[in-house]
């Protein structure tokens, strides 16, 4: 190995052995968040936080957002750029295709 690639962190070669750790400390952490949704969300009965929609049917609507549970609708509203993403997305969309009508009925309700 040459000395510019033991200099550089940037090189191919150091990147690679540096992306391989990642994922390597990144592998428990996903283990365990696909064990405890399912978990916490049945505790809590199916139902989103922040609008109070029960989703019982359709699991993979509700998301876990830091410890509270939001579903689809209320996730996207988060501020930040990963969650404005989500309304071009085909989930938002099946959402509020399905629960648009009770979803905007709660929000506006838990606004007044």
């Amino acid at each position: 190995m040459s000395r510019h690639y033991k200099k550089n962190a940037y090189s191919p070669v150091n990147r690679t052995q540096h992306i391989g750790a990642q994922s390597a400390e990144r592998e428990r952490p996903r283990e365990i968040k696909q064990t405890l949704p399912p978990r916490r969300r049945e505790q809590k009965g199916w139902k989103c936080d922040e609008c109070g929609i029960v989703l019982k049917d359709n699991h993979k609507m509700l998301h876990i957002h830091y410890s509270r549970i939001l579903c689809t609708g209320c996730y996207a509203e988060q501020p930040g750029k990963k969650h404005l993403k989500q309304k071009g997305r085909r989930p938002y969309k099946r959402f509020i295709e399905r629960y648009g009508k009770e979803w905007h009925r709660r929000c506006e309700a838990k606004k007044e």
